[in-house]
This record gives C-alpha cells, structure tokens and sequence, in this order.
C-alpha cells in the first residue's frame, strides 16, 4: 500500500515537472525561433523576460540566447551582446559554459 502511494506521489511530480514548460512564454518563444522569425521572437520577448526573470536554470538561459540571437539575426549587435551576457551568466553559475566555444556569432 505505502508502494502504491509513493508511486503516485511520484508520478503527480514528474507530471508538474513536464507540464511546467507547455503552453508557456518559453514554449512559444522557442518555437519562434526555431522557424527564424526573429521579429515574432522580439515581439515575444516581454512575456518571455518575465517567464524567465526568477529562474536561473537552463530553460532561462535558452530564454535569453533565443533573443539575443534573434537581435544578432536582424543586425542589432549592441541588443544581442547583452542578452548573450545574460545567458552566459546564468550558465557559468550553472556550471554549463564551455569558455573555449562560448557563443561565436558576434
């Protein structure tokens, strides 16, 4: 019985855990990028800022990566160093950069 209760405990966590990022800011703002639409990825930015703004995991650090290099795409390079600045940040104290091949498209 204790088993049974556990495995439900457990499967209603993993649930929370999949369903936190769909149908968020993040969701929509990622697959605006993936389709190149750099506009619809600025014009998105606000939502996404704010999904991401107390969050310091991987998921916000994608936020600002997608926006820097949405700005880097439309030629507004002093924009995309500073959201690459933000994600690099949120990396390093995540311990996910790799210095050697931190991002080259500036």
């Amino acid at each position: 019985m204790q088993r049974f209760f556990l495995v439900c405990i457990l499967s209603g966590f993993s649930f929370l855990a999949a369903a936190q990022y769909s149908g968020t800011a993040y969701e929509s703002l990622k697959k605006q990028f993936e389709a190149e639409a750099f506009e619809e990825v600025l014009a998105q930015k606000n939502g996404a800022l704010a999904f991401a703004q107390n969050r310091m995991d991987s998921v916000a650090a994608d936020v600002y990566s997608y926006i820097g290099y949405a700005y880097s795409n439309l030629g507004q390079a002093d924009s995309a160093l500073a959201f690459f600045d933000k994600e690099y940040l949120i990396r390093k104290n995540l311990k996910l950069v790799d210095y050697a091949n931190y991002s080259n498209t500036l």
